[in-house]
């Protein structure tokens, strides 16, 4: 997403989101296999595909306090916690 030119984000991430809508639906995605926020991230994604590049962009800004408030936003203190506890371990 970031690699792609401004002008095709938007119509990305609605393909995007449809399509993952459509493998959640199907129970194809094995969240087991990611970090906590990969799960955060789809729902948001799925959810409001433009809120989700506007959150994304803020997100890529440099700064920890903006990952601290893109999870928080997306699942309060109980995600960030996980984040956190994912990051320490070495799992991201």
């Amino acid at each position: 997403y970031e690699r792609l030119a401004p002008e095709l984000g938007t119509k990305f991430l609605e393909r995007a989101s449809q399509e993952f809508a459509c493998d959640l639906e199907q129970g194809s995605i094995d969240f087991s296999l990611f970090p906590a926020w990969t799960e955060a991230d789809l729902h948001a994604l799925i959810r409001d595909p433009k809120g989700f590049g506007a959150a994304h962009d803020e997100l890529m800004k440099p700064g920890k306090l903006n990952t601290f408030k893109h999870y928080y936003r997306l699942g309060g203190m109980r995600l960030v916690a996980k984040v956190l506890a994912e990051k320490s371990k070495g799992r991201a």
